[in-house]
């Protein structure tokens, strides 16, 4: 290759990737123009949750139980905004969704006291909750504690427990609290080497993805965005000495838990393993590629799986339901054909092609 040929490849590829991260941004520019960002203040804590609503009028009761809200948390370093692209698309199909963000509780339980305020205040009955890794985290501990109050849940790159992440597990309660008094410049190099792009991992071993790494920046700069107390407060809730100890989950049904994996996210493997092994009746969807932030490179193909598992929720509703009401057993005509799209009433089961990456139906 000639030397003119190298560095016009180069440049191209310059040229394209400020480009691409560019588009993410005026991607979630345009959303924040036409979403307003709302507030609930919480009286115990007195702090705000923030989020970002798809329908401004509240639903009743007995309209969610047949489509509940799907509530999305953020991760360790997202926020409200960073499932935009997914935010997007459950509402093309149709579904009341609901984008929060946490404020800097310091503990589980005040997490978990504030989350019940949350889904209260807007009259939610049973919503589903997506949550990414930290978020995924919280939600199981608030499942173990309120059974009754979510529909169901879908776990992204999450895990049960949290002494993976401490060189010294039995102590991490203590210094994690030291985080939440660190100087944002400081948590933002944290973030950044150990969460965004971590450098000792073995998927940074190979080259990965530039949608992967537009995501990354993305993300990088959304830091900006949070206070520092926001930042810390994520690091000590993440080091917490709590752990999800019910495998029943006080009764939670394991149909009612997905659990979602990108093959190249950085969770440490053996939280990985264990929190498939622990839900071991659950279903996985599993992504070839996608990194830590698969809502913002592979949002198509996670608002399928969200699809397909509030669509077989609610047909093992309406089963349970009608056996009830009669002890003669299904017959072959309550089965539909799938054919074209699907439907929001159908049940399917998947089969994720991770050679080719993407999802057959």
């Amino acid at each position: 290759m000639k030397i003119e040929d190298r560095f016009t490849n180069i440049y191209s590829l310059a040229v394209e990737r400020i480009r691409a991260v560019s588009s993410i941004q005026d991607d979630y520019s345009e959303f924040k123009n036409k979403t307003a960002i709302k507030r609930i203040f919480d009286p115990v804590s007195e702090l705000y949750w923030t989020y970002y609503e798809n329908i401004t009028l509240k639903k009743s009761s007995k309209s969610d139980k047949t489509d509940p809200t799907i509530i999305l948390l953020h991760g360790i370093c997202g926020t409200a905004g960073c499932y935009f692209y997914l935010f997007n698309k459950l509402t093309e199909l149709g579904y009341r969704c609901i984008s929060a963000q946490y404020p800097e509780y310091l503990t589980p339980y005040e997490w978990i006291a504030g989350f019940l305020h949350f889904i209260e205040y807007l009259n939610l009955s049973k919503p589903c909750v997506f949550g990414s890794d930290l978020g995924g985290f919280l939600v199981q501990l608030f499942v173990q504690r309120y059974p009754d109050s979510l529909n169901s849940i879908i776990l992204c790159n999450s895990y049960r427990r949290t002494d993976a992440f401490s060189v010294s597990p039995e102590f991490r309660d203590i210094y994690g609290n030291i985080y939440s008094i660190l100087p944002h410049i400081i948590l933002k190099g944290l973030y950044l080497e150990y969460y965004i792009c971590p450098k000792n991992d073995d998927h940074n071993q190979n080259k990965i993805e530039l949608r992967e790494q537009y995501a990354r920046e993305f993300m990088a700069y959304e830091l900006d965005q949070l206070s520092s107390n926001d930042l810390g407060s994520r690091i000590t809730l993440q080091l917490t000495g709590e752990y999800v100890y019910d495998k029943d989950l006080s009764g939670f049904k394991k149909d009612k838990i997905l659990l979602i994996e990108t093959n190249n996210n950085n969770i440490p493997e053996e939280l990985t393993q264990d929190i498939k092994a622990w839900y071991k009746n659950s279903k996985v969807g599993y992504i070839k590629n996608g990194g830590d932030f698969p809502y913002l490179t592979r949002p198509d193909e996670i608002a399928v799986y969200i699809q397909v598992h509030l669509n077989n929720i609610k047909y093992s509703q309406e089963n349970n339901y009608n056996k009830l009401l009669s002890s003669e057993s299904f017959n072959d005509s309550h089965t539909k054909t799938k054919t074209g799209n699907i439907s929001r009433d159908e049940k399917v089961e998947i089969d994720y092609d991770s050679e080719n990456s993407v999802i057959n139906l």
